[in-house]
C-alpha cells in the first residue's frame, strides 16, 4: 500500500521475554506518528513493558495476545529490542532488534541458522548504518545515565558492605534513581574519580550529567574522548582512577584501556556495548 507516494509498512511490537526487561523499542508517541503516515501498528499485549497497553490503544495501535509474531503475516516486520525465545523454529519474519550474534556470543551460530532455515531477515540494531557509516540506532544519553548509576551503585557496593548487592530496581523517575545513589555514596564515606571514556558523546554526555547530579565534583571526573585515546592503550593515567566508565564502542579492533599487568584496574562499566 503507498500513501502520498510513500509505501507503508505493518509493524508488529512484540512482548519482551527477557528477564526484568522493561524497555520499549516503540513508545505509544512514535505509534501515533507512524499511524499519522499510513502505517499499520500491532502491539501484544504486556504486563512488564514500560508503558501501558491503553497508551498504545489511545495512540492507534491495535493491541494482540502476547507471542501472536509467530503467526502474522509474512510481510509484516517484527520489532523488539532483546532476544527472542531461544528454540529451533525457524524465523520467517523480517526481525529488527538487538541479536547480539554477530560478536560470537552465546548461540549465534543457532540463532543465524533459524534465519537462514526460515528465509528470514534480520536486521540487527547494533549494526544498522546510514550512508556514511554512523550507526542509526546507537545508544543515547539514557544509556550512559543508567550505566554510571549501576557503576556507581556497584563501586559504594565495593567500600566494604557486607550486604549481598541486590538486583537493580526500577526507579519511578531519574530523581529517585539520583537519591538512591546519593544515598549509596554517603553510606561509602568518600567519593570516587571516575573517567568517562567518549565524554563528548550522547552516551558519555549521560555519564557525567548523572555524575554531576550524583554529587561528584568536577574534579572527580575526567573526561575523554577521541584526542586523549588516539594515541591507543594501555593507558597508565587509569591508575589513579576508582571508576572507569566506556562510553563509546568500536567496530574493528583496538588495543586495550586496561591489561592484567596494569599497576591498578578501576570498576569497569560499559554502558554503550
Amino acid at each position: 500500500m503507498t500513501v502520498n507516494n510513500t509505501t507503508t509498512t505493518t509493524f508488529w511490537l512484540r512482548d519482551e521475554v527477557k528477564e526484568l526487561e522493561r524497555r520499549t523499542p516503540l513508545l505509544p508517541s512514535q505509534i501515533k506518528y507512524l499511524t499519522e503516515r499510513g502505517h499499520k501498528v500491532f502491539v501484544e499485549r504486556s504486563t512488564e513493558r514500560c508503558a501501558r497497553d491503553e497508551e498504545y490503544q489511545a495512540a492507534g495501535a491495535e493491541l494482540v495476545p502476547t507471542g501472536g509474531w509467530r503467526t502474522a503475516p509474512l510481510d509484516y516486520v517484527i520489532l523488539g529490542l532483546k532476544e527472542l525465545p531461544e528454540d529451533d523454529k525457524p524465523l520467517v519474519h523480517t526481525h529488527v532488534y538487538f541479536a547480539h550474534c554477530y560478536k560470537y556470543q552465546g548461540g549465534w551460530r543457532e540463532l543465524l541458522q533459524r534465519f537462514d532455515k526460515g528465509n528470514g531477515l534480520l536486521l540487527d540494531l547494533e549494526f544498522l548504518m546510514d550512508a556514511s557509516g554512523r550507526r542509526v540506532a546507537a545508544f543515547g544519553r539514557s544509556a550512559g545515565f543508567i550505566g554510571m548509576a549501576a557503576g556507581l551503585k556497584a563501586w559504594t557496593h565495593q567500600q566494604g558492605s557486607k550486604e549481598q548487592p541486590g538486583p537493580l530496581s526500577y526507579y519511578a523517575d531519574s530523581d529517585a534513581l539520583v537519591a538512591d545513589v546519593r544515598k549509596d555514596l554517603t553510606k561509602a564515606g568518600r567519593l570516587p574519580t571516575v573517567l568517562v571514556i567518549g565524554a563528548l558523546g550522547r552516551c558519555g554526555k549521560g555519564a557525567i550529567d548523572f555524575a554531576e547530579r550524583a554529587g561528584l565534583p568536577a574534579a572527580n571526573i575526567t573526561r575523554w574522548d577521541l584526542e586523549e585515546t588516539k594515541v591507543g592503550g594501555p593507558f597508565p593515567q587509569l591508575a589513579n582512577m576508582t571508576y572507569l566508565s566506556t562510553a563509546s564502542t568500536s567496530l574493528s579492533p583496538s588495543p586495550p584501556s586496561i591489561t592484567r599487568s596494569s599497576p591498578r584496574s578501576p570498576s569497569v562499566n560499559c554502558p554503550s556495548l
